[in-house]
């Protein structure tokens, strides 16, 4: 058997009806009129389990590697939950127009209902055309049926918070909570390993191939809703250069952020999970046992769980450290 070692995967590109044309030069491909609006970078969803590129182990798909190594991958804690192959999903989002105004089920609702993980999510905003902006959470007290009617007038987007984006700026999206990516902005997202979306709201949008307005979930969104109020704001971290700048932990994921100028060492050998670390600016060169792993803007690699060490050594880069907090 293989010995495991730092992983590259083959990006996976999905046409979306909002998608942009950006995820093409960031990935070397030639420029299409086809738009691509999500690259799943790390995936072990049905169907779409994303391939080793590089190394022995080259070609071989992330559920092959969780049934031959398993806690040697991702950690005892997660290949012993018999309920999950593997727990997130890391993707790049390109959106030219705005996403609908959606919300997830939390994963009680959803093993109920589609006999999967819910979803909650955190994004990065990682480039921005002037205007974009984020809604998050709904800015005044709402029930089912006045969203129903604020549904129906097309006035919901009035309803909700807005935040304009900058990139750099970190947004936690828990499942439950209304919200929607505007046009114009190129986001890094982590979520749980879900793809259950009710739409709340498509600006009476026209699908290309069934020449119909797009479908609506409210009857099912309602059970799923939090209605409460949050504040409209990103949040906020510090970025000291070559120190875990502490983002986000929660039952879902651990997230950290790192600048780098210079040199630093991680040590995970006090750790039982796989760890992704994911470039979201410059260029990173990673280290490992002598093997050199560059990463450019928007690349990963996953390090399976029985990593010890790893060094990463750039003038001006930055990435997220995403784990699931083992």
């Amino acid at each position: 058997m293989e010995k495991l070692y730092p992983l590259k995967f083959v990006p996976q590109f999905f046409h979306r009806i909002w998608g942009g044309h950006r995820l093409y030069p960031l990935f070397g491909m030639k420029p299409s009129k086809q738009s691509i609006g999500e690259a799943w970078l790390v995936s072990n969803m049905e169907g779409h389990s994303s391939r080793v590129s590089q190394g022995p182990l080259k070609d071989w798909s992330l559920q092959e590697l969780i049934d031959t190594y398993g806690s040697e991958l991702l950690g005892s804690q997660v290949s012993e939950n018999e309920n999950v192959t593997f727990p997130l999903l890391i993707k790049l989002i390109d959106a030219a127009e705005n996403l609908s105004i959606q919300v997830h089920p939390n994963d009680e609702l959803a093993l109920q209902r589609h006999h999967s993980l819910g979803k909650t999510e955190f994004w990065f905003i990682m480039g921005n055309e002037a205007g974009a902006y984020i809604l998050n959470g709904f800015n005044e007290t709402l029930n089912p049926k006045a969203l129903e009617k604020l549904v129906e007038e097309g006035s919901l987007m009035d309803k909700m918070n807005k935040v304009y984006s900058l990139p750099g700026k970190m947004f936690y999206i828990p499942s439950g909570r209304p919200h929607a990516i505007g046009g114009g902005n190129l986001i890094a997202e982590i979520q749980q390993s879900s793809d259950i979306t009710y739409r709340l709201y498509d600006y009476d949008r026209i699908d290309r191939q069934t020449n119909q307005k797009r479908e609506l979930h409210l009857k099912e969104a309602f059970d799923a809703l939090d209605f409460s109020l949050y504040p409209c704001k990103p949040d906020y971290y510090s970025m000291n250069k070559n120190e875990i700048n502490k983002t986000i932990t929660n039952p879902y994921f651990k997230i950290d952020f790192y600048p780098i100028s210079g040199f630093m060492s991680r040590d995970y050998s006090s750790s039982d999970c796989f760890v992704i670390l994911m470039c979201v600016g410059g260029k990173l060169n990673f280290i490992h046992e002598e093997s050199h792993f560059p990463l450019s803007i928007g690349e990963v690699l996953f390090l399976p769980a029985n990593t010890t060490k790893i060094q990463v050594e750039s003038s001006n880069g930055r990435f997220l450290e995403i784990s699931i907090g083992c």
